[in-house]
């Protein structure tokens, strides 16, 4: 059996259904996100190694993958070539993956970005999330700061906004405009004494990557839809003291 993918929930299901795992595109989880208030990306990272460990990751760095009836073909950026046959195979993303014999239909959604800000004043307050609406700022995400050694209290800010593609390159969806909303929004709602004072760090922009298999092989499946936490709890039973 082998996995295609590099979610955390891909991650999951390669270390319990003891499967090979191909990683088709390292979309490691960013630093804000959590699962039940612990860092998914130390998740992540340590089932990583983990399948690492046990020899399940086949590849990784890889330039295209070619999926047929029952064999999956990945080429590599020397255009060196690996081949291997499975008897299930689970896709858990569609990133560089081609087939042969049927259908991916990739759904057009809106593209994530994420805009982030050092906060350098009204960095300490109780909240890790701010109501927001629309399609720009439609998130709002405090996460504690890692530009601070031994930091504990003091958080940065994330936005999460939900934009087309015609959209990135437009000013009224720039991270000038994000920067200006989110002053806004957090001068209104953290109650602080001072006015915030933030400075945009990077944007990040996240290619969708939903899709559906049309008449796939038997052998051919997407990645089973489960319980994140149920997986979480039996790994924290299982790997963790």
């Amino acid at each position: 059996t082998i996995v295609v993918g590099s979610s955390t929930l891909a991650l999951l299901n390669c270390l319990f259904s003891n499967s090979s795992l191909i990683i088709n595109s390292l979309r490691r989880p960013p630093i804000y996100s959590k699962i039940e208030n612990l860092s998914e990306l130390k998740l992540w990272t340590e089932i990583y190694w983990i399948l690492f460990l046990q020899n399940k990751i086949l590849t990784h760095g890889v330039k295209s993958i070619n999926l047929f009836r029952n064999k999956i073909e990945t080429v590599h950026e020397n255009n060196t070539k690996n081949i291997w046959e499975f008897n299930k195979l689970y896709l858990g993303s569609c990133e560089q993956v081609s087939s042969c014999g049927f259908d991916i239909l990739r759904e057009s959604c809106s593209i994530e970005v994420r805009d982030y800000f050092a906060v350098k004043r009204g960095t300490i307050h109780n909240f890790e999330e701010l109501p927001s609406a629309g399609d720009l700022v439609n998130r709002v995400i405090f996460y504690l700061s890692p530009r601070i050694d031994g930091n504990k209290d003091r958080k940065d800010v994330v936005t999460i906004s939900y934009l087309k593609e015609e959209n990135l390159y437009d000013f009224d969806y720039s991270d000038t405009i994000a920067r200006f909303k989110l002053e806004k929004i957090m001068n209104t709602t953290l109650g602080l004494e001072k006015k915030v004072k933030i400075k945009h760090l990077r944007r990040e922009t996240v290619e969708p990557d939903e899709f559906t298999l049309h008449k796939p092989p038997p052998k051919v499946k997407t990645l089973p839809v489960t319980d994140m936490k149920k997986l979480y709890d039996r790994y924290k039973s299982e790997y963790t003291k």
